[in-house]
């Protein structure tokens, strides 16, 4: 009975949409958004060339830094030291340098940026937690999540419909 009534609470809810859209972000949108820009040519002179490529990207789970160190970081701490519940993007770059005839190719991984996670995302630490990690991390364990935590504050994207009466739309292309 409480498995049941569990996952009709879970899907029916329209966190459920936003997780999962949130997810598709993460792992095909971000790749398409990095696969559009995945060559740069840089023609310093007839000589030099720089070639950069974008080989693949990762999604780290929520960090955070102290002295050069990672460590993980859960959202209630997030919301008690009033920092975001973020992620860091890294992303592979081949570089080929070309001088003359010469080739030189590297291969290294660079940050890009941070990416805030919603909470019960598939980068999210309680999506995979149990009931006592989840009270040992001091959340609840029937939080349904679906919001981000941007410095210490619970925020959530809101949707917005607009109903539209017998109005004729016309568009030119």
């Amino acid at each position: 009975m409480y498995k049941s009534y569990n996952s009709l609470i879970i899907t029916n809810n329209t966190l459920f949409q936003q997780i999962k859209s949130f997810n598709l972000f993460l792992q095909i949108y971000i790749n398409e958004i990095l696969i559009k820009h995945k060559f740069f040519f840089f023609l310093l002179n007839k000589m030099f060339t720089v070639i950069l490529s974008v080989q693949n990207y990762y999604i780290t789970f929520p960090m955070h830094f102290k002295k050069s160190i990672n460590i993980p970081i859960t959202p209630q701490t997030c919301r008690i030291t009033n920092t975001t519940y973020s992620s860091l993007l890294l992303v592979t770059i081949n570089s080929i340098i070309k001088l003359k005839n010469a080739y030189r190719m590297k291969k290294r991984i660079f940050f890009i940026g941070k990416v805030p996670i919603i909470l019960r995302s598939n980068k999210c630490y309680l999506k995979y937690s149990k009931v006592f990690k989840m009270l040992s991390y001091g959340e609840c364990p029937f939080e349904l999540g679906g919001y981000f935590i941007i410095k210490g504050y619970e925020k959530i994207i809101l949707f917005q419909e607009q109903i539209k009466d017998n109005f004729a739309e016309i568009y030119h292309y």
